[in-house]
């Protein structure tokens, strides 16, 4: 998979790359679908995976925001999230409930 870099204004040394960022509800299945850009892993070859799976945005507290939800409940397991190239939608990474 071939990601297009761009320059990161507040990180210079850290490019950033475009993903479909998918976080899917899974008590009701509802999906918020958004392009964003993240921060790109030359070691990676691809977006940083650590924020996703481990930092900030692997919890359900920063998960459920798109939603309009600020419950501050900081558990696993509410919300799947998968990212996507933004040209082909091809799966990058996810994890949760994905049919």
């Amino acid at each position: 998979m071939k990601w297009t870099t761009k320059p990161n204004p507040r990180h210079k040394d850290t490019p950033l790359c475009d993903v479909i960022l998918q976080i899917k509800r899974n008590a009701d299945g509802t999906l918020n679908e958004q392009l964003t850009d993240v921060c790109y892993s030359p070691e990676e070859g691809g977006p940083s995976l650590f924020y996703w799976s481990e930092g900030n945005f692997s919890c359900d507290c920063n998960r459920e925001t798109p939603f309009g939800e600020d419950t501050e409940d900081c558990t696993y397991g509410r919300y799947s999230l998968r990212l996507l190239h933004p040209e082909t939608r091809e799966v990058y990474y996810q994890d949760g409930q994905w049919d």
